[in-house]
C-alpha cells in the first residue's frame, strides 16, 4: 500500500482490514479480506473485498467505501 499525504493508494488483490465486523459473516472488525475489484466515482473509491476463511476457502463479498471514510456499504455470505 502507498501514501499520497493523508490518501492511501490500493491495486487489487491488496489485503485490506474492514473497519467493522460483520457477525452474519462471523468475522470481527480488523479481519482482513483481499480486495478483487477497485470502482472510482464521484472522487470516491469503493472495493469488492472477498473475506476467506482460514482454509482459504470464500466465506463472503464485502462491498466497501475506502475513501473518503472507511465503511461497509453491503456484504453477502457464501452458501
Amino acid at each position: 500500500m502507498e501514501t499520497f499525504g493523508n490518501a492511501r493508494s490500493y491495486t487489487q488483490y491488496d489485503r485490506i482490514a474492514l473497519p467493522e465486523g460483520i457477525p452474519d459473516l462471523g468475522v470481527a472488525a480488523g479481519s482482513e479480506g483481499i480486495i478483487s475489484r477497485l470502482d472510482y466515482r464521484r472522487n470516491n473509491v469503493y472495493a469488492d473485498v472477498t473475506v476467506t476463511y482460514s482454509t482459504r476457502q470464500p466465506r463472503g463479498s464485502v462491498f466497501m467505501e475506502i475513501t473518503p471514510e472507511e465503511k461497509i456499504l453491503s456484504y453477502s455470505a457464501n452458501v
